[in-house]
């Protein structure tokens, strides 16, 4: 009696939904227009026979990787990733993560996609939020490991926030004022919200008296950098003096507000920014920028994905911010 439990195949798929082979190729690989109702059913029958396309010998072949984001990546991190990946063969291509709040179904059909998609390779999660760790979680058959600039998470190469909000800090006590304002959205990311609340958990503060305040813009705001002017009038009435910014693009309103207020930078105020190291010296001034390495940080990331392609270990990194100065800083009473 041969025990081998029988393969599988796509003509099964097809002859438990009622459909031709071909209907079922095409809502595997989304390559021609299929109803969504037999969509349906097909991914339902894939799931419940546990199909698996093109079968386990084809995976070898498998060449794209998903980089998968929640929200607005920055172009240079999509450009690094292609190129490095291109390196060891692999294509990418850039996915963004349906809503649970927008639709429930698009979140299932999404998952089902990239869960029998054939082609698949791995999935990067980049910046990930609860909505992509569950998605993750869920896509077992698939190698996957996630890209931040920063976080708290030790299972993963990244950089620890820490670290940054420690370098940030030990630069604010250098410049010598009393009044800090840390710019964020209004809508912050989880990871600008922590790096906010370690730096004023920080106890050097705390005995400096220096008082670090949020300042938050709105996304409206960045395009159309005058709206935030009066905001920005009324914390300098208030007496700040220093402006930290979690991103270089958060910066722009500051530099254009000072600018048009003919505030000198860094004569009459101080500003800086959390992000990459190069992202910084592209503006008019240049920007001190607590640096984060980027291309260390991609070539790390692609790296375990590569070991879990592989099924070979893989020991995370802890990578170290720099402080990069660029003279957009000044030294009160220097």
């Amino acid at each position: 009696m041969n025990s081998l439990k029988k393969k599988i195949t796509l003509a099964d798929v097809a002859r438990e939904v009622g459909c031709s082979k071909s209907a079922v190729s095409y809502a595997i690989l989304r390559n021609h227009p299929v109803s969504e109702e037999l969509r349906q059913k097909i991914f339902e029958a894939i799931e419940r026979l546990g199909y698996l396309p093109y079968g386990s010998q084809r995976r070898s072949s498998r060449k794209v990787v998903i980089l998968l984001s929640d929200t607005w990546v920055s172009t240079r991190e999509i450009t690094l990733f292609q190129e490095k990946l291109q390196e060891h063969g692999l294509l990418c291509q850039q996915c963004l993560l349906p809503r649970y709040k927008e639709s429930l179904s698009n979140q299932e059909e999404f998952y089902r996609f990239l869960n029998h998609n054939p082609q698949v390779a791995g999935i990067i999660s980049l910046h990930p939020d609860l909505n992509s760790f569950d998605l993750i979680r869920r896509c077992k058959n698939i190698p996957t490991t996630i890209f931040c600039r920063e976080s708290s998470m030790l299972s993963y190469s990244v950089v620890r926030l820490e670290a940054i909000s420690r370098l940030a800090v030990s630069h604010i006590l250098r410049l010598n004022q009393q009044r800090v304002a840390f710019v964020m959205l209004d809508e912050p990311t989880p990871y600008a919200r922590r790096i906010f609340e370690v730096m004023c958990s920080d106890p050097r503060l705390a005995g400096s008296g220096i008082l670090l305040e949020p300042f938050m813009l709105h996304s409206d705001e960045l395009a159309t950098p005058s709206l935030p002017f009066s905001r920005l009038d009324a914390s300098w009435a208030d007496g700040v003096r220093i402006f930290l910014t979690n991103s270089v693009v958060l910066a722009l309103p500051i530099l254009q507000w000072a600018y048009s207020r003919r505030l000198h930078i860094p004569e009459d105020l101080s500003l800086f920014a959390i992000d990459y190291a190069e992202e910084g010296a592209l503006c008019v001034p240049p920007l001190t920028t607590v640096a984060l390495p980027l291309a260390k940080m991609v070539e790390l990331t692609i790296d375990e994905l590569l070991c879990r392609i592989a099924g070979k270990p893989f020991s995370p990194v802890t990578l170290v911010p720099s402080l990069i100065d660029r003279g957009s800083t000044y030294v009160c009473g220097k």
